[in-house]
């Protein structure tokens, strides 16, 4: 005997595997990809939502600054794969400043030694990672560059500020 759903329990059903489907989808097709989605891919913006999708479903300050800092290393992933094109590089500079500020404000609110070493720890790779990247990039992307160092070190030096204070 077939099961009826109630139009209420059917929109409930329907909304769980939406967003289930478009919260995995990116790491399905980036998997399936063997990790190789990035600026210009077809599939790029799907993945980028699917990282916006993916933190409203935390809701611990310390798993989201973490998390925020791990988006930040993959743009810098990301910019070490397209150093050639400037605009891009200006591009993934700024969404690595703003990412950096989420996990900041995140760490703030987690007030946690633990996550503040984690944030620092990331912090410190992000400006070798940032030196190297603009020793490769053209001289119009450059100053992205330098803005984003001064980001990621502004933002140690309030992580150690803050770790000096933490309980």
């Amino acid at each position: 005997m077939p099961v009826i759903l109630s139009g209420l329990m059917a929109k409930i059903l329907i909304a769980i595997l939406v967003s289930g489907a478009t919260f995995s989808a990116p790491m399905v097709v980036d998997s399936a990809m063997g990790g190789t989605i990035g600026p210009g891919h077809l599939l790029y913006a799907v993945e980028r939502l699917g990282e916006t999708q993916k933190s409203w479903f935390m809701f611990d300050h310390a798993s989201k600054a973490k998390y925020y800092i791990q988006l930040a290393t993959e743009r810098l992933e990301e910019m070490k794969n397209v150093t050639d094109n400037g605009e891009t590089v200006k591009s993934l500079s700024e969404d690595y400043n703003s990412t950096v500020e989420t996990a900041l404000d995140e760490a703030k609110k987690a007030n946690r030694t633990d996550v503040y070493d984690f944030v620092l720890s990331m912090l410190q790779k992000h400006q070798q990672v940032l030196s190297e990247v603009k020793d490769k990039v053209p001289e119009q992307a450059k100053g992205a560059i330098d803005n984003a160092m001064q980001e990621s070190s502004k933002s140690r030096d309030v992580i150690e500020n803050l770790e000096k204070s933490a309980p």
